[in-house]
C-alpha cells in the first residue's frame, strides 16, 4: 500500500490500467468535499463488445457501472452486462469503436454524457 499527503496526490500519478487510486475516508482526519456529478449515459448498442483497451470487471448496477466511469476522467464509455451486473471501462477513441466491434450474448455498449465530454 502507498500513502501520499493529500487527496490530490501531488507527490504524482501515473496513467495504469493495472492499479486504481482510492482514497479511505475517515471523517476524523478528512471530511471529502461534496461532487456536483453531471453526467448521463445513453446505448450505442446493445449486445456489442468494443475491442478496446478496458479496465478489470467489477460487479455493479448500472448507476454505479456509469459513476465509476465518471470518476476516471479519461474514461468515455463502458459496457454493462444487465444479467450479472459486470461492468468494465472501454479506453475506445470514438463510439464507432473502430478497434472493433463484436457481436455479444450480454455486453451492452454505453457512451457517457458529461460536461467534460460535450465539446468533443
Amino acid at each position: 500500500m502507498e500513502t501520499t499527503s493529500q487527496p490530490s496526490c501531488p507527490e504524482g500519478l501515473i496513467d495504469s490500467i493495472y492499479y486504481h487510486f482510492y482514497q479511505v475516508y475517515r471523517p476524523d482526519i478528512f471530511v471529502a468535499p461534496e461532487v456536483d456529478s453531471e453526467y448521463d449515459y445513453e446505448v450505442i448498442a446493445e449486445l456489442v463488445y468494443c475491442d478496446a483497451e478496458k479496465t478489470e470487471s467489477t460487479y455493479v448496477d448500472i448507476e454505479v457501472c456509469a459513476e465509476t466511469c465518471f470518476d476516471d476522467k479519461s474514461c468515455r464509455f463502458f459496457h454493462h452486462d444487465a444479467n450479472d451486473g459486470e461492468c468494465f471501462i472501454s479506453y475506445a477513441s470514438s463510439r464507432a469503436c473502430p478497434e472493433g466491434l463484436y457481436d455479444s450474448t450480454y455486453y451492452t455498449f454505453y457512451e457517457l454524457i458529461s460536461d467534460d465530454n460535450q465539446d468533443e
